[in-house]
């Protein structure tokens, strides 16, 4: 791929036309982030400065685990591992990432060796997928409940003996849901 080089003089702060062009061009780019062999961040686009809620600059240099949750870290350190070998298979995983806020994002990440550059980096694109995770986990959680309702269902058509259906009942609420104690109540609408 050829680069292009934009030379149209300097805005009025001094800043090359060019450069400023290329950053505005930036916002429209998938959040990318390059970092080299040691997971140092060499250049984040501003999309990806926005998708953590950072300023230009704030990222460089910083390394990529201050922002990948704890319990994540070891699968990012494995998969820049695994990148250093070389391999035409991009590298995937999800992530959650530190925002400047302090809220977690959840990011889908594909990233990729690159040589030929004065050193090796490492390019990753991250995609925001909070919004699908959020989603996902409330689906899950729909679907357990629904479970439950025809488990109970399938109880209530078998027997008519009340402790057996209690006892099935709480039983698959346990399974199901996890939880470690609960209790089922009879009311009777006439007397509340």
């Amino acid at each position: 791929m050829e680069s292009i080089i934009i030379d149209a003089g300097v805005d009025n702060e001094g800043v090359p036309i060019g450069q400023s062009c290329l950053t505005q061009l930036e916002g429209l780019l998938t959040p990318l982030l390059i970092l080299d062999e040691n997971g140092k961040i060499q250049r984040a686009t501003a999309s990806f400065q926005q998708l953590l809620g950072y300023k230009a600059g704030d990222l460089q240099g910083q390394n990529i685990g201050d922002f990948v949750a704890p319990y994540e870290r070891q699968a990012l350190l494995k998969a820049i591992s695994a990148s250093q070998v070389e391999s035409v298979e991009p590298l995937m995983l999800e992530l959650q990432l530190l925002r400047h806020d302090g809220r977690w994002c959840d990011v889908e990440v594909q990233g990729v060796r690159v040589q030929g550059l004065p050193a090796d980096c490492l390019a990753f694109t991250f995609h925001d997928i909070t919004t699908h995770k959020r989603a996902e986990h409330k689906l899950q959680q729909r679907n357990l409940e629904l479970a439950l309702l025809n488990r109970a269902g399938q109880i209530l058509g078998a027997t008519l003996d009340l402790d057996k259906i209690f006892a099935a009942v709480l039983e698959e609420v346990h399974r199901l849901m996890g939880v470690a104690a609960c209790s089922l109540w009879l009311i009777e609408p006439e007397k509340q």
